[in-house]
C-alpha cells in the first residue's frame, strides 16, 4: 500500500498503485522544486512502513519574452554634425524568467541596436550612445529600434526617436550664368546690369 505525506506537492502530484503522477501543470516562475514525502505500509500487524522524499526540480522553459520597463517616449534633439559617442539614454528590459530569483539563462537579458551604424547600445547597462554624424540635409527624424533579446532568443523592441536640428554647415552658392560680364560706358547709375541667385 502507498501513502503519502502532507507536502507542498500534493495539489500537482498524484499516487497512486505505486506510481507518482503529475496532475497539474508547473510553473517554474511560480515554485522551481518540489518535495514529495511518500510512505510505504505493508498489511501485517504491527504495520510496517518505509518512507522515502523525492525531490523534483523544476527545468525551466523560455515561455516568457522580455519586455521593456524603460523605453523612452521622448524625441531626442541632436544637432547635426555632432561629435561621435554621444551619450542619449538608457533602456532597461527585463524579463518573467529572470524575476523569480531562480537562476534560468532564459532570464538573461541583453540589448543590440539595428543600426549599429548610428547607435551603439551597451549590450549589458542599455546606455545608448550616438555614434554617427548625421546630416539633416539627408535624413531629418529617424526612428531607431534597439532589441533586448534574452537567452532563448525571444526579443522585444524599442525604437528611439531621433530629430535632427539645422546647423550653418552650408555656404550659400551664388547662381550665375557669366561670370565676365561686359558694360557700356553710358550704362546710367541704378540700372540692373546682373540677376544673382544665392542657394543654401
Amino acid at each position: 500500500m502507498l501513502e503519502s505525506g502532507l507536502c507542498p506537492g500534493l495539489n500537482v502530484f498524484l499516487y497512486e498503485q505505486g506510481f507518482i503522477w503529475l496532475k497539474a501543470k508547473i510553473d517554474r516562475e511560480a515554485q522551481n522544486f518540489f518535495k514529495i514525502h511518500v510512505r510505504a505500509c505493508d498489511e501485517g500487524k504491527p504495520k510496517k512502513c518505509s518512507e522515502e522524499v523525492f525531490t523534483f526540480s523544476v527545468l525551466d522553459k523560455n515561455d516568457n519574452e522580455p519586455y521593456f520597463t524603460n523605453c523612452p517616449e521622448k524625441v531626442f534633439e541632436v544637432d547635426e554634425n555632432d561629435g561621435a559617442r554621444k551619450f542619449l539614454t538608457t533602456v532597461r528590459a527585463t524579463d518573467l524568467d529572470r524575476l523569480t530569483g531562480f537562476p534560468s539563462p532564459f532570464g538573461v537579458v541583453e540589448y543590440k541596436s539595428e543600426r549599429s551604424d548610428i547607435l551603439e547600445v551597451n549590450n549589458i547597462t542599455g546606455q545608448v550612445f550616438l555614434v554617427a554624424a548625421l546630416d539633416r540635409e539627408l535624413t531629418s527624424f529617424y526612428s531607431l529600434p534597439i532589441l533586448a533579446v534574452d537567452g532563448g532568443g525571444r526579443a522585444a523592441r524599442c525604437n528611439l526617436r531621433l530629430r535632427v536640428n539645422d546647423k550653418n554647415d552650408n555656404a550659400p552658392n551664388l547662381d550665375v550664368l557669366l561670370d565676365e560680364i561686359s558694360l557700356f560706358e553710358a550704362t546710367q547709375p541704378g540700372q540692373v546690369i546682373i540677376e544673382t541667385i544665392g542657394l543654401v
